[in-house]
């Protein structure tokens, strides 16, 4: 009886201690620490949204966001294991890598196929030659829209007509073209098609020689009458409101901005040949997710991982008018977003924004240059001789 007794007393006890256990594991929290270190206009909502929806799910979790922490710090809190994700931007991305506290995500990258189901040139952005340290957040790029009613005025054939075409009967018409992509200065843009189609820029060290040929293609533009940097002009909301009401015929923007696109008149152009072969609208993502090499939470990643990798929260931001950097998300979207989609399938590796890229002071040398080139400021020897001296002379 006393054996029973006991083993009453026993099994009562191990109940009650495991149940409070099991209690205490329910309602234990896991810190999720998020370092977001990019203002990206077109990517706040997306990374709120999947911040949110991800806590929705795993409602365990209890995340902390600390926002544009400085360098130092940053890169302290690496070290100590106290960051568990960061979304930064490519540059970022770059200089965190060089000092080794980035995580080479190949691996998810392979096993999740990503490299086959996203689109290359949104994952040049997070790549640093072979290996990949981001994943991106959204897709867009920046196009040309214009507005069928009002360009028809000017004897543009929006089928016929390519690219050179178009340029030329702007210029011809004196249509000043505004190019709203957040930038104060045109030719900044301008410098990006030029690198995007001419340069290999995952490895631009060993191909920046290669840029030689887009100054000399530009200033054959210019000197052709095709192309002159007071074609273009600063955008802003303004102007997207302009084109809408059909006071302007056309505007450079970001994809994501098509959402004001409500007036159905409004398209987007697709005819990007050049003599015998096409360039690519460049694509560009300024969110991307990365994880620190060393973390308290390695498991607590990889939960963060599987879930923006599925297909649930991108399904949600397609619903939402948002490009999934997943081609499978978006091949049914249809409107203007059928030819941004095509035209990030057809884009390369290397149809980005350049400047996202570059130090500074360099970014600024090739623009000046550029400026002078588009401007007729400066012969061809003279413009060869200058670039030489940015790539090959000057320390930067």
């Amino acid at each position: 009886m006393k054996r029973v007794k006991y083993g009453l007393v026993i099994a009562l006890i191990s109940l009650l201690l495991f149940g409070c256990s099991k209690d205490k594991y329910e309602e234990e929290k896991i810190d999720l620490t998020i370092a977001i270190q990019t203002s990206d206009i077109y990517g706040n909502d997306v990374r709120e949204k999947l911040i949110k929806m991800f806590n929705k799910k795993y409602e365990f979790y209890d995340i902390t966001i600390k926002e544009n922490i400085n360098r130092d710090k940053l890169v302290k809190e690496i070290n100590t294991g106290d960051i568990d994700i960061i979304f930064c931007s490519a540059s970022d991305i770059r200089e965190l890598q060089k000092e080794g506290l980035l995580t080479n995500l190949n691996n998810i990258y392979y096993k999740e196929n990503l490299s086959d189901k996203t689109y290359s040139a949104i994952n040049s952005y997070g790549r640093i030659e072979n290996l990949f340290y981001g994943l991106p957040m959204y897709a867009s790029t920046f196009e040309i829209f214009y507005n069928e009613d009002l360009i028809k005025q000017y004897n543009i054939d929006t089928t016929n007509d390519n690219i050179f075409s178009l340029l030329k009967k702007c210029k011809e018409n004196d249509i000043q073209i505004p190019i709203f992509n957040g930038n104060d200065n045109v030719n900044n843009f301008l410098l990006s098609l030029l690198m995007s189609n001419y340069v290999y820029l995952n490895d631009f060290d060993l191909h920046k020689q290669e840029m030689i040929n887009g100054y000399d293609k530009f200033k054959e533009f210019y000197d052709g009458g095709l192309l002159s940097s007071d074609m273009f002009t600063v955008g802003n909301r303004k102007h997207m409101n302009d084109l809408i009401d059909g006071k302007i015929p056309l505007l450079i923007s970001n994809s994501s901005d098509i959402k004001g696109f409500t007036n159905k008149s409004i398209s987007v152009w697709d005819n990007y040949k050049i003599e015998d072969y096409w360039i690519s609208p460049p694509a560009f993502v300024d969110s991307l997710i990365c994880f620190p090499t060393i973390s308290k939470n390695e498991k607590v990643q990889k939960e963060f991982m599987r879930y923006f990798t599925s297909n649930e929260f991108h399904e949600t931001m397609e619903a939402e008018g948002k490009i999934s950097p997943d081609k499978s998300i978006n091949k049914d979207l249809g409107g203007l977003n059928f030819y941004i989609t095509k035209h990030l399938e057809t884009s390369s590796q290397n149809s980005f924004i350049y400047n996202k890229f570059l130090k500074s002071a360099m970014e600024k040398d090739l623009v000046d240059l550029l400026e002078k080139t588009l401007s007729g400021k400066i012969e061809k020897e003279e413009m060869t001789k200058e670039l030489d001296e940015i790539l090959n002379k000057k320390v930067y």
